[in-house]
């Protein structure tokens, strides 16, 4: 199977790493968030197209060096890689894209991963749009508040999106949350360029890169509810059947509230309520869920508490029966 190969060195500087050396607590989990981080790109960029290992070549003097290196193993599909605008990545364009290339390459607007990370601060794009030339704009709020937009690569966009790409790197930024560990940085020749430091790794943080919610779709009907159980807690969530399934529905009319928190509504085993319902399908982190919503109630439909006849349509009769029971005086 064809193989590609490609070096690169990093550094983690500070105090703590003066004589070279680095608590293997914080070296191991970092090394093993280093080849994930790499091993998740590839599966973002290539899919099954190719794999790739990461192993350690040798450890560097000056703070913590560590040079690395990644082998990249493609699929049968590698004549891909002959054909002009191949969607193929190799190695050094992964790195590249990460912000790692020992040699950074030209990229959409100068963007890396890790430069769009701290540029946004971690956060999820207010707006995402697809341009004409097929790159990504995100839409997003700066350090001072304002609206700002960047143009990138649909690629960086998909390795910013993705979940485990973004633990990774979370993880790989960890030493730094340690006293005496100030940066980590890429070394070109004779100059150490810093990819992250200190100041900047709360941004890394997986908490801050939760993805927001989406809806899907909503949708809203009047539907009749048998009521399975009642919460007055705060979310006001109350289970409800609509015949084949118990939702769990939020309350939301206030008018209906107040008459429940008065006691001015009493209820019974098999009470109905009519409701006007919002659906609404909404993609999470943890796949699609659906939420529901009474906006409004209708009517309160009381369980039946006694026999009764039922009345002709066709007539204002009641229907006639033999051997009918006498009226109550």
């Amino acid at each position: 199977m064809p193989t590609n190969h490609t070096e690169f060195t990093v550094y983690y500087e500070g105090e703590a790493l003066r004589d070279s050396r680095m608590d293997v607590r914080d070296l191991a989990p970092a090394l093993l968030a280093l080849g994930d981080m790499l091993e998740q790109a590839n599966r973002v960029l290539n899919g099954d197209k190719a794999t790739v290992r990461v192993t350690v070549k040798a450890f560097q003097p000056g703070c913590f060096g560590i040079s690395l290196e990644i082998t990249q193993s493609l699929s049968s599909m590698v004549l891909d890689l002959l054909k002009p605008g191949s969607e193929t990545r190799d190695a050094l364009e992964i790195l590249n894209l990460l912000g790692f290339a020992p040699i950074p390459m030209v990229a959409v607007g100068g963007w890396s991963l890790f430069k769009l990370i701290k540029k946004m601060r971690g956060k999820n794009p207010k707006i995402t749009r697809r341009l004409e030339n097929g790159n990504i704009s995100m839409e997003f709020d700066s350090e001072v508040g304002l609206q700002e937009k960047i143009e990138v690569s649909p690629e960086l966009a998909d390795l910013y999106a993705d979940k485990f790409v973004r633990i990774a790197a979370d993880k790989t930024v960890e030493p730094l949350r340690r006293e005496g560990i100030d940066s980590l940085s890429l070394k070109h020749e004779d100059t150490f360029n810093p990819v992250i430091s200190k100041t900047e790794e709360a941004f890394f943080s997986i908490a801050a890169a939760q993805q927001v919610d989406v809806p899907v779709s909503e949708s809203k009907a009047e539907r009749v509810l048998a009521i399975i159980s009642l919460s007055f807690k705060e979310d006001n969530k109350w289970r409800l059947s609509d015949g084949s399934a118990t939702l769990s529905v939020k309350i939301s009319d206030p008018n209906f509230l107040v008459r429940v928190a008065e006691g001015k509504i009493d209820f019974a085993k098999g009470d109905m309520l009519k409701v006007l319902l919002s659906t609404k399908a909404i993609s999470t982190s943890d796949g699609l869920k659906t939420e529901y919503e009474a906006l409004q109630i209708l009517d309160h439909i009381r369980a039946t508490r006694q026999l009764f006849l039922p009345i002709n349509a066709d007539s204002e009769e009641l229907p006639k029966f033999e051997n009918s029971m006498p009226p109550v005086e």
